[in-house]
């Protein structure tokens, strides 16, 4: 099965970065847009499946058709790269006919599908209703923005952004959310990289143990801007490396609409602590 996805060459549309049931997912798929100059358009269809809309750079008027009616929003980011200011993120329902006009170019942005079983209605999410939330401490520190949440109607997907430092980890402690054994639920993920500068690298890891259905992972992925990465399963941690900023877009979904929902690698757990508490006796 292929977990990396390398950035594929740049051309204005769609490009179909991960399809529906690739490696292992039952859920979820993951498309890049871009469009080079203004007035540039694309027009798709949802189809069975609820979007989440992520703009990483420029900006685009979105008019949306579907049973619940017509609407049309705007969504802008005029930095050169995404550092610094929170997701933009269009949910758009199933069976909702889009057209996506470029305004500034170039816009990059990244669409993640979920299959859906209910009908919703759209919503635009920026930095005025999406507030960081900072996670973990030392070179674990970083800011995830989870911007299209449980709080905003949707059947499974779940979509934000986290915001990686200079040669810091995320998603550390390594957790996972692969098993229904509360209070870990099942959802799998898909995480999309923008690395500045443009020549910046990370590297994500993806691990889990094996067991009587599935073999199992042990996979380590050098990062450029603009790759992906599919976790099914397993622990999953990445890092970018010092004199780097990294934005992790990532998406969920599962059987059950969740966030939070996931387990610390018990081994890592333990030694954090202990690392705390040493820390914590020194400073005494």
């Amino acid at each position: 099965m292929t977990y990396h996805i390398p950035a594929p060459p740049n051309r204005n549309g769609i490009t179909e970065l991960v399809p529906p049931g690739e490696s292992g997912l039952r859920w979820m798929s993951l498309k890049r847009i871009q469009l080079g100059s203004p007035g540039d358009r694309i027009e798709f269809s949802t189809g069975k499946d609820e979007v989440g809309l992520d703009l990483l750079v420029g900006s685009y008027r979105i008019a949306l058709a579907g049973p619940w009616g017509e609407c049309e929003y705007e969504a802008v980011r005029r930095i050169q790269g995404p550092l610094g200011s929170g997701p933009n993120i269009t949910y758009i329902p199933r069976s909702t006919q889009a057209t996506l006009t470029c305004l500034e170019g170039p816009l990059h942005a990244v669409m993640a599908g979920a299959e859906s079983r209910q009908d919703f209605t759209p919503r635009q999410i920026d930095s005025t209703t999406s507030s960081p939330e900072s996670f973990g401490s030392g070179n674990m520190q970083r800011l995830v923005y989870p911007a299209l949440n449980l709080e905003i109607d949707a059947d499974r997907l779940v979509m934000g952004e986290t915001h990686v430092p200079s040669g810091h980890w995320s998603s550390f402690p390594p957790h996972k959310h692969d098993e229904d054994c509360p209070p870990e639920s099942v959802s799998e993920e898909i995480y999309h990289f923008h690395i500045e500068p443009s020549f910046g690298v990370g590297v994500q890891l993806l691990w889990t143990a094996e067991t009587d259905s599935e073999p199992g992972l042990n996979e380590a992925f050098l990062l450029h801007t603009g790759d992906t990465v599919v976790i099914p399963r397993g622990y999953h941690p990445n890092a970018v490396a010092p004199g780097c900023q990294m934005v992790t877009v990532w998406a969920y979904a599962g059987d059950r609409r969740t966030w939070g929902k996931w387990v610390v690698d018990p081994q890592f757990n333990q030694l954090l602590a202990q690392t705390e508490k040493e820390t914590d006796s020194k400073a005494g």
